[in-house]
């Protein structure tokens, strides 16, 4: 009989778990598509499905956890412009924004459940000031109007 660390080692379970993470990835990035509510949502999943196939050729897959936050944060701030998104070497998703004044916004969906996050903000006074912030969040509290505020603007 296997113990649960010869189960966790085995090649044939981890396969298994990848296919079913990448399955998982693959619906997500589907319910992206067909959603209403995103704004370049095709633009996005061809993005995302490109990530996808980069992280296979390594043998891995898009963090699960960390796509469902990107999804549920892009799904709840429809007006959102379209950003620029990558993978971290952890499979996370990274994902910035430029508005017109040159402030960016940057966000990494940490696959535990987390957002760090930092923006800098333009100070139009006789000295040209950039002030960044930075915090790490919950998913959880994306849902949240004081902190989409605290975000967005």
């Amino acid at each position: 009989m296997e113990t649960l660390a010869q189960i966790k080692m085995s090649p044939f379970t981890q396969e298994n778990l990848l296919e079913n993470e990448e399955n998982i990835v693959q619906d997500i990035i589907y319910q992206l598509k067909i959603s209403s509510f995103i704004y370049c949502k095709e633009k996005l999943a061809n993005r995302l499905l490109k990530l996808l196939n980069d992280a296979k050729e390594e043998g891995e897959t898009i963090s699960v956890i960390s796509l469902r936050g990107f999804f549920i944060f892009i799904r709840n701030n429809p007006n959102v412009k379209c950003p620029m998104i990558s993978l971290t070497p952890d499979n996370n998703i990274y994902a910035s924004w430029r508005n017109e004044k040159g402030e960016v916004l940057s966000m990494h969906f940490l696959h535990d459940g987390y957002i760090n996050y930092v923006k800098s903000i333009i100070k139009e006074d006789h000295h040209k000031q950039t002030i960044w912030l930075s915090d790490k969040i919950k998913f959880e509290m994306l849902g949240n109007k004081e902190i989409q505020q605290k975000i967005l603007v």
